[in-house]
């Protein structure tokens, strides 16, 4: 009974795993799912030694051995040997590959996420209606939002991206270097501290800043994030 169907058996899987090798090798490679290009190839490796195996198998069964000489044995034992060997291990190697696939998978994911995310908030802060710049910690203007553009007359250098400030002086600061704003930068939180923007013609902006300072990994003043609403013009 069990040589009646052992034959039969051989047949369909032989069938199957070519059926899969087929299906697999016209699959086209999506990182998505984990199939990716090295996984689909370590997919087809191991079906191709699926097929190999159940052909030997399939002519132990049928007896056809002998059509292929008995000079041929040494080889037929070799290669059966060598599919035991290799098979566990390009198992193993697609675990192990879509694993990885997975992981760089939920990296981009959350990278894109995360690149999402920033550009929502610069959109949040680009359209708030206060000023919001961040200073360096010498007072040099790092970021400005679009109503601190526009209140501080603050540009974008087409080439750097860096702010360009124009001569402006923070008034009553002797040591105050030109579109910088050393008064503002503190070691701890201040709210409504007062600072007056001088331009050459005349032209003031009395501002009311607030500030957080941020501090690096050292603990060491890295810049201060200051806000202040928008001010009316003096002559």
């Amino acid at each position: 009974m069990i040589e009646f169907v052992a034959l039969p058996g051989v047949v369909i899987g032989l069938v199957g795993f070519i059926g899969a090798f087929v299906l697999v090798a016209i699959t086209k490679a999506r990182p998505t799912i984990g199939l990716t290009v090295l996984v689909k190839g370590l997919i087809l490796t191991v079906l191709a030694m699926l097929v190999v195996s159940s052909a030997l198998l399939f002519m132990s069964e049928a007896d056809m051995e002998d059509m292929l000489g008995s000079a041929s044995e040494p080889y037929v034992a070799a290669l059966e040997d060598n599919i035991d060997t290799l098979f566990p291990l390009l198992v193993l190697g697609i675990a192990f590959a879509a694993f990885t696939a997975q992981q760089y998978e939920d990296v981009v994911r959350s990278t894109r996420a995360h690149g999402r995310t920033h550009d929502l908030m610069m959109d949040i802060v680009d359209s708030a209606p206060a000023g919001i710049l961040f200073l360096g910690p010498h007072g040099q203007i790092v970021f400005a939002n679009d109503t601190a553009r526009e209140v501080l007359d603050l540009v974008e250098s087409p080439a750097t991206g860096a702010i360009i400030t124009p001569a402006w002086v923070v008034a009553d600061a002797d040591d105050a270097a030109p579109g910088a704003l050393a008064s503002l930068v503190h070691e701890k939180p201040f709210d409504g501290y007062p600072v007056t923007v001088r331009w050459p013609s005349g032209v003031e902006v009395r501002l009311r800043a607030s500030g957080r300072p941020m501090h690096d990994a050292r603990d060491e003043l890295g810049g201060v994030v200051v806000s202040f609403e928008r001010p009316s013009l003096d002559g």
